[in-house]
C-alpha cells in the first residue's frame, strides 16, 4: 500500500509506504527501510495510482494531487528488492494529462502500465481534443460535466515511453 489520503482528516496528503505480510498478517512500514542518505520518498500526494510489477518487485506510481493541490502527471517507481528505493524515470512520448482518481494496472505481459480515466484540473482547460472524442467510448460513459476523463494511456516499462491508446 502506497501513500494517499488520511480519511479522518480530509485532504491530508501522505507519503508513507506499507507492506502486508500474508504469512504473518502484519503490516510493516517500508519507507523506514530506505538506506541512509537515500531519497525518502516521492512527494506526498493523494488520488494517484500504484500498481505492482510482480516479476521485478517494482511498484509503478502515477499522477494524483500534490500537497499544494496541483494535479500531477509524474511517474515514480518504487523498487522493493533487493532493497527499498525510489526512482523517477524520465518518460517520453504522449504523456497523459495531469489527473487524479484514475485507475491503473500492469497488464499480464508485465511490459505495460495502463492508466484509465480520472479527473483533470479543469474540464475546460486541460482536456485535449483527442480525450474529448474518447469520452463516451469506454464502457459507454457519456461526457461528464465534472471533468471526468475516459482516455486511456499506456506506459511501456522497457523504455518508459507513454502513448495514448485509441479505442475504436
Amino acid at each position: 500500500m502506497e501513500a494517499g489520503e488520511h480519511l479522518d482528516e480530509p485532504f491530508q496528503h501522505l507519503d508513507d509506504v506499507w507492506s502486508l505480510s500474508t504469512r504473518s498478517m502484519a503490516w510493516e512500514r517500508m519507507d523506514n527501510q530506505l538506506p541512509e542518505g537515500a531519497q525518502r520518498i516521492h512527494p506526498a500526494r493523494r488520488g494517484h495510482s500504484a500498481a505492482p510489477h510482480l516479476a521485478t518487485g517494482r511498484i509503478v506510481c502515477f499522477g494524483g494531487t500534490s500537497d499544494g493541490e496541483r494535479t500531477l502527471n509524474d511517474t515514480w517507481i518504487l523498487h522493493t528488492r533487493p532493497e527499498v528505493s525510489w526512482e523517477r524515470p524520465e518518460c517520453a512520448g504522449e504523456l497523459p494529462l495531469p489527473r487524479r482518481g484514475h485507475r491503473a494496472t500492469v497488464i499480464a505481459n508485465g511490459s505495460t502500465y495502463l492508466v484509465v480515466g480520472g479527473y483533470a484540473e479543469s474540464s475546460d482547460d486541460t482536456i485535449d481534443e483527442f480525450e474529448r472524442q474518447q469520452l463516451g467510448v469506454i464502457a459507454g460513459e457519456p461526457q461528464r460535466s465534472d471533468g471526468g476523463l475516459v482516455g486511456m494511456h499506456a506506459l511501456r516499462l522497457t523504455s518508459f515511453t507513454w502513448e495514448a491508446v485509441r479505442v475504436c
